[in-house]
């Protein structure tokens, strides 16, 4: 007994791993030597053998040694890829069921889609956020073009509207750009979507410019940004860098009528969104999401969503002011 030899059976030549940390190496495949003329049992099954082995990337597509050639048998899979893909879907399916997300007021404006237009038509998403805004104008027929300076937040966006959602991308397109390179957009649209941008930034009637010379006659330029005389704003912090924060506390009608009337708009629209309990209701859910985390805040949202939808128009003090204006026909 001492003198016999243990020899492992067949079978475990045609399973060998070498090192478990290989599977979770994404774009590798391993090589394996395919013989001719290979005798034995299971003829024509792959022999796996150590002096043979390699490892290559996936696009490589063959591999030469000794005029013997090895065809590659690419990994289905990794255990990585398909973890991270079951993150992302995980990721994107809740996503899915609190869009547009915990922010009460993004859910409020929701119901200036009342002023759009519908149907087939180009529209202009200017600062399109986490895309709602876009996916709403996508949803009533439009072709859209989501436009935001954050490169991250659009990896997001188009992981979720045209991965997850399966949007349509040649009826909503969504790019990295800054809006002050908008003299470059040789592009007109029909609509310009603009909520909560223009308090970011610093020459606002620079931007306003490009937005009349790019709308076609007719066509609408929906603005929303804070109310300048509501008390938050009036004791918020001011960005004077222009790095993201708000660059002025938010405009009132007169202001919108200063900035839009002297380069030809009409403004035929204007209406308050927020009144004071759903502001009081965002407050209380912000505080519960800065100091635990969006996860902790999540169970509350079904009550506060009240507060959303009996908010009632032109309150005295509105959170945020829109404005429709109209670039007439000439």
């Amino acid at each position: 007994m001492a003198n016999t030899i243990f020899r492992r059976p067949r079978i475990w030549s045609l399973i060998r791993v070498r090192r478990v940390g290989h599977l979770l190496k994404p774009r590798q495949a391993f090589v394996e030597r395919w013989p001719e003329n290979s005798a034995g049992l299971m003829r024509g099954m792959p022999v796996y053998k150590r002096e043979n082995a390699s490892f290559v990337t996936e696009t490589d597509s063959s591999s030469t040694k000794d005029g013997v050639r090895y065809p590659i048998l690419s990994l289905q899979f990794s255990i990585g890829n398909t973890l991270a893909k079951m993150v992302g879907r995980l990721r994107n399916f809740l996503r899915n069921l609190i869009y547009p997300g915990l922010d009460l007021h993004t859910r409020r404006r929701a119901a200036l889609c009342a002023f759009w237009k519908t149907g087939r038509r180009d529209v202009l998403d200017a600062g399109s956020g986490n895309g709602y805004f876009s996916w709403l104008a996508y949803e009533s027929g439009a072709r859209v073009l989501a436009l935001n300076v954050d490169q991250a937040q659009v990896s997001k966006t188009r992981d979720f509207l045209l991965g997850y959602m399966n949007a349509e991308r040649e009826r909503l397109q969504i790019e990295q750009f800054n809006l002050y390179d908008l003299p470059s957009m040789a592009k007109s649209f029909d609509e310009i979507i603009c909520y909560e941008v223009l308090e970011h930034i610093r020459n606002d009637k620079a931007i306003v410019e490009e937005f009349y010379r790019i709308l076609n006659p007719g066509g609408m330029l929906h603005l929303c940004c804070p109310y300048r005389l509501h008390d938050h704003h009036q004791s918020g912090p001011i960005d004077e860098t222009e790095t993201g924060g708000h660059v002025r506390i938010g405009y009132t009608e007169n202001d919108y009528r200063a900035l839009l009337e002297p380069l030809g708009f009409q403004i035929d629209t204007v209406a308050g969104i927020g009144a004071a309990p759903l502001y009081y209701a965002d407050r209380f859910l912000r505080a519960i999401r800065n100091r635990w985390g969006d996860a902790i805040a999540m169970p509350f949202l079904p009550f506060l969503l009240p507060f959303v939808w009996f908010d009632r128009i032109n309150p005295t003090v509105p959170f945020s002011l829109y404005v429709r204006a109209i670039k007439p026909h000439r």
